[in-house]
């Protein structure tokens, strides 16, 4: 029993530590003078915003992957699809005002489809499938 609350609380630090980084990193953000008092593009603004949102996303589902109780773990896992949408709702925004972003980002689509597409084959091939698409 007492090995199983010295491992938990070990996880609490680790944990509590990942915490006060990310909490660190945005007071960090906040006092930076190039983010905090000068003007920024909001093309700028908005893919910080994607990164704060993108360390959210992480530091909820590692928590959650930590949760003891399954109603912790699914709040845990709900707060992080919630950051999800706010990525989506940052990203959408940047599409809008960046064309090449928009380009590059669709570029980047066709790649991993195109790429996916091969890996696909590969591996029906690899398993003697002969009904390619």
């Amino acid at each position: 029993m007492l090995s199983e609350n010295v491992r938990v609380w070990k996880e609490f630090i680790a944990t509590s530590s990942q915490i006060y980084k990310i909490i660190n990193k945005k007071a960090l953000l906040a006092a930076n003078p190039v983010v905090s008092n000068t003007p920024s593009s909001d093309n700028e603004l908005l893919r910080l915003s994607i990164l704060a949102e993108l360390d959210a996303v992480s530091l909820y589902e590692q928590l959650a992957a930590k949760a003891i109780t399954p109603e912790v773990k699914t709040l845990l896992l709900d707060v992080a699809k919630e950051e999800k949408t706010h990525i989506g709702e940052f990203q959408s925004m940047l599409i809008k005002l960046d064309p090449e972003y928009a380009v590059e980002l669709d570029t980047g689509r066709s790649e991993v489809e195109k790429n996916n597409g091969k890996e696909n084959s590969k591996k029906s091939l690899d398993r003697g499938d002969t009904n390619i698409v």
